[in-house]
């Protein structure tokens, strides 16, 4: 991982001496054995981290969505699991079991030789394609998880509440599952934050 600020457990250190430098604030704890300097992790570090574990083991054109798309906008507690469009159907890739991934089909994950059909709600983030700011909090609503929702709500204080209207109107369009109930989630926060 050279030229990222991206440590790894293995040959050269423990998981252990990480653990250690990580408990005196020298390295800060990003997901599996992927470690970065005390203050570095920004999205760009978030990316790569999850490039290095998704780009492996997935297909060319998979895009990271959801809560591991806001992950990598904002930071926080990584994922339980790493969310994943694909544009057919991936078995799970082999792992040590500590990796939980959920494959999705959508129209942001693109094709061996093709863009995906709504490939402007895609950013390539160090590498990484990941859903845009407001698809990934169209996709957190449509989810309707209580943790996705909060999620969105963090997502939203930095967007612009129309774009994200704007964006869930085009997936409402294509009939998509739960777009009523997170058409009225997004009007919940979208007037809770401009009382705020």
């Amino acid at each position: 991982m050279e030229g990222e600020p991206l440590w790894c457990a293995g040959a050269e250190h423990t998981r252990a001496e990480l653990d250690c430098l990580v408990r005196v604030g020298a390295l800060e704890h990003l997901l599996l054995d992927l470690y970065c300097p005390r203050g570095t992790a920004d999205a760009r570090v978030r990316a790569a981290a999850l490039r290095a574990i998704v780009l492996p083991r997935v297909a060319d054109g998979s895009t990271v969505i959801g809560p591991t798309a806001a992950w990598v906008h904002l930071g926080g507690s990584a994922p339980e699991r790493l969310h994943v469009a694909v544009a057919f159907f991936h078995r799970c890739p082999p792992t040590d079991g500590r990796v939980r991934w959920r494959f999705t089909q959508t129209d942001v994950a693109a094709g061996p030789s093709s863009a995906a059909p709504a490939e402007t709600d895609v950013q390539i983030v160090d590498g990484l394609r990941v859903t845009s700011w407001e698809r990934t909090v169209v996709d957190l609503l449509l989810s309707g998880e209580p943790t996705d929702v909060r999620a969105a709500a963090r997502l939203l204080r930095w967007v612009e509440p129309d774009a994200v209207r704007e964006r869930l109107g085009a997936v409402a369009g294509r009939r998509r599952t739960g777009s009523v109930a997170a058409r009225a989630r997004l009007e919940r926060l979208a007037h809770t934050l401009s009382t705020a």
